[in-house]
């Protein structure tokens, strides 16, 4: 029938018909069909109906669809089935607490809360009939509308907090069973006595440095539309990386966020996810955890460079930062750009390429996103990759996400409710979760006073942290006499945006001290020993393990590219039989011990560029 009515519809009027003339006449003709054709397909459809529906249940049916739809144009019967059929499975218990246990009774008490329940279902499915009888006026979001779904006209969908949700989220978290992903809106603090934005920040310091213009700065995606103004001016794209690095704030200058040291204090957080490129997270865990002392654990992931955790949350003794964006570095090795964006999630879809172990920890545990501010694509692409199966597939965990921006985006929430019911959105933003959160769990677990930490097993290395380097940082390796020298060197280096990693205390020992130096030699993009007198000796010192690693490294390396770069201080003789064949066939720059050596700084940076564009070349 609805063939046959639309036939007919495309008949013009009659007046239309004459003011055309005959070759609108001919027209007309051409798309109006024959009296005969319609007639035809009248009297097929009737026979059809006569087929399937006896005549004596025709107008029972007819009434019935009347009371369905009393104006004509409500939604489709199959909308609110399918609505109804969902609600149904929801009451007979397919969904679950947030811990997935007791499934049926914890899907009544989230219906009783009014959080992603079978009221909710039901109302959702009304607002769709009602916008369907009205027939007039624009739907509430931009998102296109499918016939058969009950789309929220509201944001009904989002969840508000009750006491229950609360105990559950503190037992889960009790147990070790969630993993906190936090991105910048929590990056929050007080600068000058006022609120500022850790990327607000950037943007308009970073814009300055690149000396393109500051003014009508986005709210979200500044440092984005900054990279984009310079790179309109034919600026190099590495200038942003090490520009950003330059310009990032003291601590003195932008105190650790709140919100992070709130998180920091709950204890059984030990595998933290950050999406920014910020250190202050792990400055949050250090001062609240370990009195300042810098014992956190820091991964970062690149492209480029694919890092993994190194053992499972149950193992950890320390807590972990996993920057899957990235961290702070001189070179194009975290997310800036909305390019940057791209290539990360490109990367991320490779088996060989991703922190597969990353991933395992986290479809294990319960989701707690915080202040991510991703758009739509990215958060439903980053909810599939940390699941193994099909979001409407999860069964037993339940993610929460706090986060306005997602919860503020129709289109995401209808998503999130059809398809990944088990996503929880709180009504809250980040900043207001965050301090709820750590209220709850403060009653629940008073503050002690924070014993001083014990000192750390002696251990090599200390630049600050632990054996931890930026992938692609220049290795400095050295005699400890030449310690002084060395750090002057690394000072002119990292002023000159470059990425180095020495060892401070020069200690030695240990098997996995070993493994963590031979595996940075490794993943450095230049290995530079320093040559002096005190490495001219035939006393068994570690230095000469590191030049033995090197040295294999080199075999690997291409022709093309320097890999280690010989420096001495004072007189070395290039015949020395104490020195590898290797290093005396290369070419030796002189160091200065006191400074300034901007030759030898611009040599190596020259280098290290070098080695990066190799590497974002062969990635893509």
């Amino acid at each position: 029938m609805y063939l046959l009515h639309s036939l007919r519809q495309r008949k013009p009027p009659e007046s239309a018909v004459a003011a055309l003339g005959s070759s609108g006449t001919a027209r007309a003709s051409a798309v109006t069909p024959p009296e005969s054709a319609v007639t035809a397909i009248t009297s097929a459809v009737t026979a059809l109906g006569s087929a399937v529906i006896p005549p004596g249940e025709r107008g029972d049916r007819r009434r019935e669809r009347d009371d369905r739809h009393p104006e004509g144009n409500g939604s489709p019967r199959h909308g609110d089935d399918c609505a109804r059929g969902r609600d149904d499975r929801r009451r007979e218990g397919d969904g679950s607490t947030l811990g997935g246990s007791d499934r049926s009774r914890g899907r009544g008490d989230s219906a009783r809360e009014g959080g992603d329940c079978a009221r909710h279902g039901d109302d959702c499915a009304r607002g769709g009939s009602d916008s369907g009888r009205e027939g007039s006026g624009s739907p509430q979001f931009d998102a296109p509308r499918h016939r058969g779904i009950a789309y929220p006209e509201t944001m009904a969908a989002t969840a508000g907090e009750g006491p229950r949700f609360w105990d559950q989220l503190l037992q889960l978290i009790e147990e070790g069973r969630v993993v906190p992903v936090l991105g910048p809106d929590l990056l929050v603090s007080q600068s000058g006595g006022q609120p500022v934005h850790l990327y607000s920040y950037l943007a308009e310091r970073l814009a300055e440095y690149l000396e393109v213009p500051a003014d009508g700065l986005p709210a979200t995606g500044a440092l984005h539309e900054v990279a984009c103004r310079f790179l309109g001016q034919n600026g190099q794209i590495e200038d942003i990386y090490s520009g950003l690095k330059r310009v990032f704030p003291s601590r003195e200058d932008f105190p650790i966020p709140v919100p992070l040291l709130q998180l920091a204090a709950i204890r059984p957080f030990k595998l933290f996810v950050s999406t920014t490129l910020d250190p202050l997270l792990q400055q949050a865990l250090d001062e609240v955890r370990f009195g300042g002392q810098p014992r956190t654990r820091v991964f970062a992931y690149s492209p480029s460079a694919v890092e993994d955790l190194d053992q499972s949350v149950e193992e950890m003794d320390r807590p972990a930062v996993f920057h899957l964006f990235g961290r702070l570095s001189a070179v194009p090795e975290y997310v800036v750009t909305e390019e940057d964006t791209l290539e990360l999630i490109h990367a991320l879809q490779s088996e060989s390429r991703r922190p597969n172990r990353l991933f395992d920890e986290l479809d294990r545990r319960q989701l707690l996103l915080l202040g991510g501010g991703f758009p739509d694509w990215l958060a439903r692409f980053f909810l599939r990759i940390s699941r193994r199966e099909r979001l409407w597939l999860v069964r037993g965990r339940t993610d929460i996400v706090a986060d306005a921006r997602m919860r503020d985006d129709p289109s995401l929430v209808a998503f999130l409710k059809y398809f990944s019911s088990r996503t929880r959105i709180s009504s809250q933003g980040a900043v207001e979760f965050v301090d709820e959160l750590s209220r709850r769990w403060t009653e629940r677990h008073p503050v002690q006073e924070a014993a001083p930490a014990a000192p750390e097993p002696e251990r090599p290395r200390g630049t600050g942290s632990p054996l931890e380097m930026v992938p692609g940082a220049i290795f400095l390796s050295y005699a400890s006499e030449d310690r002084a020298a060395v750090m002057a060197l690394k000072e002119e280096l990292e002023s000159a945006g470059v990425d180095v990693w020495f060892d401070r205390d020069a200690l030695e020992g240990g098997d996995d001290y070993e493994k963590k130096i031979r595996r940075n030699i490794e993943s450095c993009s230049l290995f530079v020993p320093i040559l002096s007198r005190h490495t001219l000796t035939s006393r068994r010192r570690f230095f000469r393990l590191e030049w033995d690693w090197a040295d294999r490294v080199a075999v690997q390396a291409p022709p093309n590219l320097r890999y280690i770069v010989p420096l001495t201080l004072g007189d070395v003789a290039p015949d020395d039989p104490t020195l590898p064949d290797r290093f005396r066939r290369l070419h030796w720059e002189r160091l200065a011990p006191d400074g300034p050596n901007p030759g030898i700084v611009e040599m190596l940076k020259r280098y290290f560029r070098e080695y990066q564009r190799a590497n974002q070349a062969e990635a893509s």
